[in-house]
C-alpha cells in the first residue's frame, strides 16, 4: 500500500513540475506582441535608411541611437518598457522567432507595396 501512495505522490509532483514548466508568465507591463512588431519594423526601417546614407561608423551609431529614440517617441513608448519587452522575448526564443517572422513578413509586404 505504501508503494502505491508514494507512486501517486511522485506522479503528482512530476505532473505539477511539467505543467508549471510549460507556462510562460508574461509580464503585464510589456508591449503587446503587435505593438512590439510595429516598433521593431520601424526601427529596422530607420536603421536601413541611415545605413543607405553612407555615414561613418561613429556617426552611424549616434544617428541610429537618435532614430531609435524617435521611433519610441512616435509610438509613445518608454525605453524601459521596450527594454523589458525585449528582455522578455530574449528569454523566450521560440516566441521571439515568431515575432521576427511577422516582422520580416510585414517589412516584405511594405517593400512589395512600395515597388508597385
Amino acid at each position: 500500500m505504501k508503494f502505491g501512495i508514494k507512486s501517486i505522490l511522485l506522479l503528482l509532483v512530476v505532473m505539477a513540475f511539467l505543467s508549471c514548466k510549460d507556462k510562460k508568465v508574461r509580464p503585464k507591463d510589456i508591449l503587446s506582441k503587435q505593438d512590439f512588431i510595429d516598433v521593431l519594423c520601424d526601427i529596422h526601417i530607420a536603421d536601413a535608411y541611415t545605413e543607405n546614407k553612407g555615414y561613418q561608423a561613429d556617426t552611424l551609431v549616434l544617428t541610429n541611437k537618435k532614430n531609435f529614440e524617435k521611433v519610441l517617441s512616435n509610438h509613445k513608448i518608454k525605453k524601459e518598457i521596450f527594454d523589458k519587452t525585449y528582455q522578455f522575448y530574449t528569454q523566450n526564443p521560440e516566441d521571439f522567432d515568431l515575432v521576427y517572422l511577422e516582422v520580416i513578413d510585414k517589412l516584405s509586404q511594405m517593400q512589395a507595396d512600395a515597388n508597385r
